[in-house]
């Protein structure tokens, strides 16, 4: 049983380090169209602590990067279901036993060294 939660585990903290690095090309923000002397004009929007800043996008690029932004929010959910999922299997652990336990937080805290 020990081994399985240790493999599911490993998988997960993979999974999620992968996610993590692929947000990282990924666009923050979102797509404002503006109609400026009868002519849309696109921005890619985000906050910045209380200023919200922005960069004009053409036309033919805005919906490549919607649908980044897109992928960023599924990127988003899927990491909050995986650290659900780790989370679990940390509290198993501790049940099941210390060692198994201290194993999984090794391997936690380990895994993004390799970087």
């Amino acid at each position: 049983m020990g081994t399985s939660v240790i493999n599911e585990y490993r998988t997960l903290i993979e999974k999620v380090n992968d996610l993590k690095n692929e947000l990282t090309h990924l666009p923050v923000g979102y797509i404002s169209k503006k109609t400026i002397k009868g002519k849309p004009q696109y921005y890619l929007q985000h906050r910045e602590g209380m200023k919200i800043s922005g960069r004009y996008i053409r036309a033919d690029e805005a919906e490549a990067i919607a649908a980044k932004i897109e992928r960023r929010k599924e990127i988003s959910e899927q990491i909050v279901k995986i650290d659900e999922r780790i989370s679990q299997l940390e509290k198993a652990a501790e049940i099941i036993g210390k060692d198994l336990f201290c194993i999984l937080m090794m391997y936690k805290l380990s895994s993004g060294m390799d970087e």
